[in-house]
């Protein structure tokens, strides 16, 4: 199973779990 964290901006996109499945607001 592999883990990844993508985060755009400082308030971007997040994309979490294979493919990026899940996108939603993140906020740093």
């Amino acid at each position: 199973m592999f883990l990844k964290q993508i985060t755009v901006g400082s308030m971007g996109v997040c994309c979490y779990i294979v493919g990026c499945s899940k996108t939603s607001l993140c906020a740093v």
